[in-house]
């Protein structure tokens, strides 16, 4: 039996009863005894040992295998409040411990397989580790049911720093700990890609809602990947960039007010439209400045030839191009259509999770639409995260 009395009540984990045989005690002789062991875990369970030791010196020789079988975890949950601050509600476990000490130098292989592990809510003011547990069960769980843990551990037992307990919890907060800091590099390798491509964003064009091809394939990557991880939810945040967007929007309205606007005759040669068309654009805009001022600002006279009058030079091209900047900077873009194109991408962003690729709806959750401070770029990043279901 394994006490714990550093917990109120004291937890208890025992096995009983005991059968099995040990044979080839000796206090002499480079060998040492075989063991064969079975017993049932009071809780729910069973056990097999079976191996070699010097049970007067074990740091000496200890060769053992020992595997726990369908091992019930609810009842070990005061340790796990404890440890992580979460009961376990459902779920069994079978563990593999495969350990060799020779001349005290531990080497082991540790394999954990659990079978619809499920952990409650989280105690106020318990956990040794502060680690988001539960988002990290919904990212090991796979399409079974099962979590699948396999890690070695070393160490000398003579030296004072090493622990056998606190050697497996590192080996295991660490695995935990670089599982939930990149969660979509898993999902990632999961859903056939490298793994090597960040599948937690997707980019889109400043004022557009349209997915390119690259991000529509990551998006069904991802999808295929959280396909395996059923516990999982994907979060879509919808995101616009107000300056970026804006600017976007605006010059799109202003080619829409042309394409409106433009007949045959006021066409100009190379796709563009006749400058009497754009100052009479501009007569009609909200712009405050006289239209003439505008092209005074624009026009130069030029170096008078002996005998001849100076010319009065306008610069067509940087008058026209003002015109065109303050007809865009005209056009109204308010707050509820940035909103309403952070809203699309995200729409966009579940059609190829959910109508495309088959994700059940409930595991895509849309968040608000969020504004981002100007990156200076003209593509808008729309972030992506995971949560336990």
């Amino acid at each position: 039996a394994y006490t714990d009395r550093t917990l109120t009540p004291p937890f208890t984990l025992a096995l009983e009863p005991v059968d099995g045989t040990i044979r080839g005690i000796s206090s002499e002789g480079a060998g040492g005894a075989q063991l064969e062991i079975e017993a049932p875990v009071r809780s729910g369970g069973l056990m097999d040992l079976e191996g070699e030791m010097d049970l007067s010196d074990p740091k000496r020789l200890t060769d053992l295998s020992i595997d726990l079988r369908q091992t019930v975890l609810p009842p070990i949950s005061p340790m796990s409040v404890r440890y992580i601050g979460h009961p376990i509600v459902e779920g069994t476990v079978d563990i593999g411990l495969r350990y060799e000490i020779t001349s005290s130098e531990l080497v082991g292989g540790n394999r954990f397989v659990t079978d619809r592990l499920a952990l409650g809510d989280k105690v106020e003011g318990e956990g040794m580790v502060n680690l988001p547990f539960k988002l990290g069960v919904s990212l090991l769980t796979d399409k079974e049911g099962h979590i699948t843990l396999e890690f070695p551990i070393e160490g000398n037992l003579d030296d004072p720093a090493f622990g056998l307990g606190n050697a497996i919890g590192s080996a295991a907060q660490e695995i935990m700990g670089e599982l939930i800091k990149s969660p979509f590099r898993l999902l990632g390798k999961l859903g056939g890609g490298s793994g090597d491509e960040d599948l937690g964003f997707v980019e889109f064009k400043a004022g557009s809602a349209e997915l390119g091809t690259t991000a529509a394939d990551k998006l069904r990557t991802l999808a295929a990947g959280a396909d395996e991880r059923p516990e999982l939810v994907l979060q879509v945040e919808g995101a616009f960039e107000p300056e970026a967007d804006t600017q976007a929007l605006q010059e799109a309205a202003f080619e829409a007010l042309i394409a409106e606007r433009q007949t045959g005759g006021e066409e100009a040669t190379g796709g563009g439209v006749s400058l009497q068309f754009l100052e009479e654009l501009y007569r009609e805009s909200s712009a405050t400045e006289d239209l003439e001022v505008v092209r005074a600002r624009h026009t130069k006279v030029g170096e008078a030839v002996e005998g001849e009058t100076a010319e009065a030079v306008f610069d067509e091209t940087a008058y026209s191009r003002e015109l065109t900047a303050a007809l865009v900077a005209a056009q109204v873009v308010d707050e509820a259509q940035l909103r309403e194109l952070g809203a699309s991408r995200s729409e966009a962003i579940r059609g190829v999770l959910v109508d495309q690729s088959g994700l059940a709806g409930t595991r895509v959750r849309v968040l608000e639409p969020v504004a981002l401070e100007p990156s200076g770029e003209r593509w808008v990043r729309c972030e992506l995260d995971v949560a336990a279901e």
